[in-house]
Order: structure tokens, then C-alpha cells, then sequence
């Protein structure tokens, strides 16, 4: 399932959720942290779901996720990084979307939670949802495995780790 169009919700430049049209016409919509898609062939969801945000709403802008992201920061220390996903997570289409260029580069692995090495991950890290990006650093010791969550800002994609620091930021202009 590939991504039409997305558009995010946003108020005071803070992101609010997310709505998105896939190519088989059913529509992905996350608010603040529920997630809810529907069944193919249901495309005017997508404008009726902006309209009633937008009523909900004060002040709330509604902005088209622009496919050509450019990217603003690179990796840095980290020798892998893992996007770990779940079929049908709207989280996660909408996630592998914005960073489908990393992704093809073979800067970001993405890996299914319900495959082997996905499994083994989300194991022993103790991850519980998706999406959920890892990162990998190998050292003298072994490797260093790090839990990092993609947030969207305003404008800017950013992968923040658990130790405060961020592996990727990416402007969406």
C-alpha cells in the first residue's frame, strides 16, 4: 500500500495528527495518539476528515506532506539504523513515505515486526509499537542499540533517540 497524499494537522506549529489517502482509496487518520483506517475504496474520508478537524479545530492549518523532502542533517555516529513497521500501522505507511528516499539510499533499513529479525528486535528491546526506529552502533564491546521515535514538527521530520540526541532531521520544504 502506497501513499496518494497526506496532509498533517497543525496548531500553534505543533503537529497534531495526520491524514492520509492510499492508492487503493482508503484513508489513514491519526489525531494526537489514535490511529483509525478504513476500508478501500473510501477516498472521500480524506476531505470529509480535513473538514471536520478544521471545524473541531480554532486555528488549525492543514499542510500537504511534500514528497520531495530534502535532507537537513545527516546520520551522524550511528552505524545502522533500523525502521521497524507493521503492516496496516497508518503510522508507519506515512513514516516509510517521508523517508522513502533514505530507505532506497539503504541509509535506513526497514524491517517487519513480525519478520525474524524484526521479531528479535522488538524482543530484546522490549518494543511494543510501531513505528519504532533503531539505531545501531557497533563498538569495541559489541553493538550499541538505541530506540528513537519520529516526530513531525511544523515543517521538519525528526528521528530523536532516548538519550535526547537525534539521528536525522529532514525539512519537508
Amino acid at each position: 500500500m502506497n501513499v496518494k497524499k497526506a496532509v498533517e494537522l497543525v496548531k500553534d506549529d505543533k503537529k497534531l495528527g495526520v491524514i492520509t489517502l492510499f492508492d487503493d482509496d482508503s484513508v489513514g487518520v491519526c489525531f494526537e495518539d489514535k490511529c483509525y483506517v478504513t476500508k478501500p475504496k473510501q477516498k472521500e474520508v480524506f476531505y470529509i476528515a480535513q473538514a471536520w478537524y478544521s471545524n473541531l479545530v480554532p486555528n488549525l492549518k492543514i499542510i500537504d506532506v511534500d514528497e520531495k523532502a530534502t535532507l537537513d542533517t545527516e546520520v551522524g555516529s550511528v552505524d545502522e539504523i533500523i525502521l521497524l513497521s507493521s503492516e496496516g500501522c497508518p503510522g508507519c505507511i506515512t513514516l516509510e513515505e517521508l523517508l522513502s528516499e533514505e530507505i532506497q539510499q539503504k541509509k535506513i533499513k526497514k524491517v517487519d515486526i513480525k519478520s525474524k529479525e524484526g521479531k528479535e528486535l522488538s524482543s530484546m528491546l522490549n518494543i511494543k509499537e510501531t513505528p519504532t526506529v533503531v539505531a545501531i552502533q557497533n563498538t569495541e564491546e559489541g553493538k550499541t542499540y538505541r530506540i528513537c521515535k519520529a516526530e513531525i514538527e511544523g515543517d521538519d521530520l525528526k528521528i530523536e533517540c532516548e538519550d535526547g540526541g537525534y539521528i536525522l532531521k529532514k525539512n519537508e520544504k
